[in-house]
């Protein structure tokens, strides 16, 4: 089953499941072969970045599925989650704070504004 790595995005500062995870699946049945680089992409802003170990988060809290009602197990700052049972995404512990959910809007809203814009441009490299 793939790992499900919570990581604070260095650029919107908000912790959520990835938008992309690339990584090696360790030789003696490890999710994470962390001597290979590790590629990942915040869902919430689109920030590409190689993680360590070091830069996954605790699962120290949990959260009900708002889909099958199971435990999601997850950082206590994350905004969204994965359920590992159902695969569904919804709001993680974090976005009962206002604050947090109205920064997580204008950061998805900003996001998909830079995606538009992205998809307008001439490509550089035809």
């Amino acid at each position: 089953m793939r790992p499900q790595l919570y990581v604070c995005c260095p650029r919107c500062s908000l912790v959520g499941p990835p938008e992309r995870l690339d990584y090696t699946i360790g030789v003696l049945g490890e999710n994470v072969d962390w001597d290979q680089p590790v590629a990942w992409q915040c869902a919430q802003c689109g920030h590409e970045a190689d993680i360590t170990e070091g830069d996954v988060l605790p699962e120290e809290s949990s959260c009900a599925c708002g889909t099958c009602g199971r435990a999601v197990e997850c950082p206590a700052d994350a905004i969204r989650v994965t359920c590992m049972g159902c695969g569904s995404t919804g709001p993680g512990p974090a976005a009962a704070d206002p604050e947090v959910a109205a920064h997580l809007r204008a950061v998805v809203g900003l996001h998909a504004i830079e995606l538009r814009v992205r998809a307008a441009l001439p490509d550089p490299h035809p």
